[in-house]
């Protein structure tokens, strides 16, 4: 299905006069929040099953990292 997925959803408060019965609407998810993380892309060498060095940066020094 395109990547989403049907789910049962519970109110905590009561609705708005304006909500209806089979109303759809579109929503996120948050499974986790990572908090001081720093996303970075798969190098654009690297391959499936394959080795490749990386760099573990702290706050002090970058540290390569195999």
């Amino acid at each position: 299905m395109n990547g989403t997925v049907t789910v049962d959803v519970t109110f905590d408060e009561p609705l708005p006069p304006s909500a209806r019965a089979d109303l759809s609407v579109d929503g996120t998810i948050e499974l986790e929040n990572l908090r001081d993380v720093l996303f970075v892309g798969r190098p654009v060498h690297g391959q499936a099953d394959s080795t490749i060095s990386l760099f573990k940066i702290t706050r002090t020094a970058r540290k390569p990292r195999a």
